[in-house]
């Protein structure tokens, strides 16, 4: 939700979100920067044409994919690549 924000206002969202996430509050996001997905999220679903490939943890999302073969440098946004470039998962 924060692609295009001035990178001040940037961490204010995230800090609030943080801070809603540590007292047991459930924040659905969605977001196609992955660096704010992997900071801020638990669990992250990726979607291909509308359907979910997978909902898992960002560690073990780039665990998957480097399963599948993938000799990237491990950053969520490779790992997103290589899946919905990949088909399943």
């Amino acid at each position: 939700p924060t692609v295009g924000l001035d990178p001040d206002v940037r961490q204010e969202i995230w800090l609030i979100v943080r801070q809603l996430a540590q007292k047991g509050i459930t924040i659905f996001m969605t977001t196609h920067y992955m660096e704010e997905a992997e900071q801020l999220c638990q669990r992250i679903a990726l979607l291909k044409a509308g359907r979910i490939l997978v909902v898992e943890s960002p560690e073990k999302i780039k665990n998957i994919a480097k399963d599948q073969g993938d000799d990237n440098e491990g950053t969520l946004e490779k790992a997103f690549l290589r899946l919905i470039r990949g088909g399943a998962v």
